[in-house]
């Protein structure tokens, strides 16, 4: 519920009281206004809404038009009431029009329910807004009075009108205030002094009563600016000064007091640049730069300013020379030295930037330099270097290792005059002019050739060595010896390192520089030669021969080449021509003949002999004048061969222990070895019952000598001991149905095997009523290998069981005594 009291004290102390009265009356009765201030201008409608109002309800509708003091209810000069009816939801709507004569009115709405005795009050207003627009300052601010202006306007409806004269609007600066009234337009103006700084205008218009118009004000702040001087000064932004020549340099103007300023630059008297706080000079040419200011502020002393100079001053580099150390053409591999006139850094067309550089080919070599102001010079004058090329590489062939001499050969393309250098490199003597050189000791040999500008260009070399030919020469004359002698062949040796030669039967020999000796002994008559001569660089050359003839002699044959065994002995025979005076058996051990004077003879080894494992026996024939004869053979005393192992298959028995064994002379079928065996031994050689059947067996043959041969045979372990079959009397009972069964054992009693596996089989194990008594049985034991044995015993059959015994009731008759039965 929206309930506006009037201003008067008295109509708000009313209100209050009857909106509590109501309120406690209230079933939810509402009436609104459409407009939010509650404020109507004459000529505007007031749209009326109620709500919780009884259905259908009668509803009485009346405004006052209230003045102070305000009267009772409905005076004085009460409007004409009118009559609503509430729709079946108890709301309804309405309409009341404002006349012009309410405006500046105060104005009550009473709503009346007949049927709810239910009143409800709104208060709304006719006095009409006002605005004060067009508050503006006008005239200077500098200082000093300023003149303002102010337009008062009042709402009719949604518009704003012109009030007219007459009505009296307050202005206010600071501490002065001035009263001025709106002429026919509604405007009013003043003038007031300005004091202080910043200042706040106010336009105030306070609604006087009899014309029904609000209270309304404007305000506006400013600032009041005193009186400036502008200025402006310069200063260099981008580049240097002094500015080396063609280099720009960029100023800036800073202004005081310029607000939006324009530019005007000089250098000198001259107009330069745009109108820009920066002006960029080319750096071309010196002068005085300036720069004058036009300030748009109003409160100025002078609109124009004019900044500091600057003098741009222009820096200009010399253009430097070059100065050469040394002559500028020589030959490639050389160099010069190029020297730049002073300056403060340098940059030359090579890109070194040190005052000296160093050049080793052909060109033209300029630079520049910087002066103390860092401004760079022009580029010198160009020095022509020339680099004479030199001749080709001399390539020598011809290098390595010769015999004797050889010549070497130097060439390079014909591009320059080839000069030999013997053994000096680096050499530049052109005394021997010559690209081949025959060479007869070793070293290392150069050639180099030289341009016709007087250019050497790399040497060429080539390393030789020169052997020396090595010579030999048999000295030794004809001789005639023994045959079976020895004759010493006398070389001698000429030339360096070691010679080495092969005579013409292939004897090698070798030495230093000197004489030598070989020893041969010739089976046959024969002439010693040299065939070759090397000392392994160099075949040599070779002369002389020794011519060996044999004297008449004896001849002896020891017979053939043996092998004894260690613990024999050795029967020689020999043979002899030419009828000797003498024969001698020798031997090159320590063992002895039974007699070494005949041909025919026992030599029995030593233990030494046997340790060597061999010995030479000598037979030698002697007489008078005549070579003796001398033969050897050799004796070998050793067993190195193994005995052959020769087994047979062997059957064994197992005892009643189930044991068995068996000897190698049992399984040995005629082992043999030449020296004799010393022992015989089988593996595996005993047996149990897990051995039944086929067992291999190794057979161990050892002789004297300790030489081991093996061979395997089988042996066949067979269990053929009979089980201990043992038995026991038993008795049994015949059950309900008149019938016993026994296990198969039931009457065994210890039966016992040694290989066991024994299984039990008894000839009747099933008995009836027919069998009640002893009935004799058969106990068959078999064990694991089918071996089987029996025994007897007793099953006793025993018929304990009660009968089962059945009466039944029956009636007789007394004969005629009295008596039945």
């Amino acid at each position: 519920m929206k309930t506006f009291l009037p201003k008067s004290g008295f109509l708000t102390i009313v209100f209050f009281i009857a909106n509590l009265v109501f309120a406690n009356a209230s079933f939810g009765q509402t009436v609104t206004l459409d407009q939010a201030d509650l404020d109507y201008a004459p000529g505007e409608t007031v749209s009326i809404t109620g709500t919780g109002w009884q259905p259908n309800e009668v509803i009485n509708l009346q405004v006052d038009h209230l003045t102070e003091p305000i009267p009772d209810h409905g005076t004085p000069n009460p409007h004409l009431p009118w009559t609503i009816v509430a729709d079946s939801f108890g709301n309804f709507a309405a309409e009341w029009f404002v006349t012009e004569y309410e405006l500046g009115s105060n104005l009550l709405l009473i709503a009346d329910g007949i049927e709810s005795g239910f009143t409800y009050e709104v208060f709304f207003t006719d006095a009409t807004a006002t605005q004060i627009v067009s508050l503006t300052p006008s005239g200077g601010i500098c200082g000093g009075n300023i003149t303002t202006s102010a337009t008062l306007q009042y709402k009719s409806g949604n518009n704003w009108l012109n009030p007219g004269s007459g009505l009296t609007i307050v202005f206010t600066l600071g501490a002065n205030t001035v009263n001025e009234i709106t002429n026919s337009s509604g405007v009013a103006t003043a003038t007031l002094a300005v004091s202080g700084n910043p200042n706040s205008l106010v336009a105030n218009y306070n609604g006087p009563g009899g014309n029904g118009y609000s209270s309304s004000n404007s305000s506006i702040g400013f600032v009041t600016t005193g009186i400036v001087t502008p200025s402006v000064s310069i200063a260099i932004t981008s580049g240097v000064n002094p500015t080396c020549s063609g280099s720009s340099v960029t100023f800036t103007a800073t202004p005081t007091n310029g607000g939006v300023a324009s530019y005007q630059w000089k250098k000198g008297t001259t107009n330069v640049g745009t109108n820009s706080a920066t002006y960029t000079d080319d750096g071309v040419t010196a002068g005085n730069i300036t720069c004058v200011m036009t300030s748009n502020l109003t409160c100025v002393t002078s609109a124009t300013a004019t900044s500091n100079a600057i003098t741009l001053n222009v820096s200009t580099a010399n253009i430097p020379t070059i100065t050469p150390s040394a002559p500028t053409n020589f030959c490639a591999g050389g160099s010069v030295s190029l020297t730049s006139t002073a300056g403060t850094s340098y940059l030359w067309s090579t890109g070194e930037t040190t005052q000296s550089i160093t050049v080793s080919s052909t060109g033209s070599y300029t630079v520049r330099i910087e002066n103390a102001n860092g401004c760079e010079s022009a580029s010198s004058l160009a020095t022509a270097v020339t680099v004479n090329p030199l001749p080709t590489t001399v390539t020598v062939i011809g290098g390595g290792t010769y015999c004797g001499n050889t010549t070497i050969t130097a060439s390079n393309g014909s591009s320059g005059t080839i000069y030999f250098q013997d053994t000096t490199s680096g050499g530049t003597s052109s005394t021997t002019l010559s690209s081949s050189q025959l060479i007869t000791t070793s070293g290392t040999y150069y050639f180099r050739a030289r341009s016709a500008s007087g250019c050497w260009g790399p040497e060429g070399s080539a390393s030789v060595t020169i052997n020396q030919i090595p010579i030999a020469t048999i000295n030794t004359g004809n001789t005639a010896i023994c045959q079976g002698d020895n004759v010493t062949l006398s070389i001698t040796l000429t030339g360096t390192g070691t010679i080495s030669g092969i005579l013409n039967d292939g004897t090698p020999f070798s030495g230093l520089a000197g004489t030598i000796s070989i020893v041969k002994t010739p089976s046959v008559e024969t002439t010693y030669s040299i065939a070759s001569l090397s000392n392994g660089i160099c075949a040599g050359t070779f002369s002389g021969s020794t011519a060996v003839t044999f004297k008449g002699k004896y001849t002896a044959n020891a017979g053939n080449d043996q092998t004894i065994c260690p613990q024999g002995t050795a029967s020689v025979s020999g043979s002899v021509t030419g009828n000797p005076s003498a024969t001698v058996w020798t031997t090159s051990g320590t063992g002895v003949f039974t007699n070494a004077n005949v041909l025919s003879t026992v030599y029995t080894p030593s233990a030494a002999d046997k340790a060597l494992g061999s010995v030479i026996l000598t037979l030698t024939t002697s007489g008078t004048g005549t070579c003796d004869g001398v033969d050897n053979m050799v004796l070998t005393v050793e067993d190195k061969v193994a005995a052959v192992a020769i087994a047979q298959a062997v059957t064994v028995q197992l005892d009643n222990l189930g044991a068995g064994s068996v000897t190698a002379a049992q399984v040995d079928n005629g082992s043999n070895d030449a020296c004799g065996i010393q022992s015989l031994s089988v593996s595996p050689n005993t047996f149990t019952c897990a051995n039944v059947g086929a067992n291999t067996v190794t057979l161990t043959v050892t002789d004297n000598n300790g030489n081991v041969s093996t061979t395997t045979a089988t042996v066949t372990v067979k269990d053929e001991v009979l089980p201990v079959a043992t038995a026991k009397n038993i008795t049994v009972q015949l059950d309900a149905t008149g019938n016993v069964s026994i296990a198969e054992d039931a009457v065994n009693d210890g039966s016992s095997d040694a290989c066991g596996g024994l299984t039990y089989d008894t000839d009747k194990t099933s008995f009836n009523c027919s069998n009640v008594g002893a009935n004799p049985v058969v106990l068959t034991v078999t064990d694991a290998n089918g071996n089987s044995s029996a025994a007897n015993a007793v099953v006793t059959v025993e018929d304990k069981v009660a009968p089962v015994a059945t009466a039944k009731n029956i009636t007789v008759q007394l004969d005629a005594t009295g008596n039945v039965s």
